[in-house]
């Protein structure tokens, strides 16, 4: 898997993520986004789910 570099957010949100796979993590951040209120959360969460779908082989 290629290495991923998040920002303080991200590595934040990577954190309370950990022990799951990455589909999971995926699922979560597509629930969160569809619920997230503010544009900036969804512009963090977008890009999780950017770049996670892009470590997926």
């Amino acid at each position: 898997m290629k290495t991923q570099f998040w920002n303080d957010e991200e590595q934040q949100i990577m954190d309370d993520l950990d022990g799951l796979t990455e589909s999971e993590k995926i699922k979560t951040l597509e629930d969160s986004l569809a619920g997230e209120p503010e544009e900036t959360g969804r512009r963090i969460l977008r890009g999780l789910i950017s770049k996670l779908r892009g470590g997926l082989s």
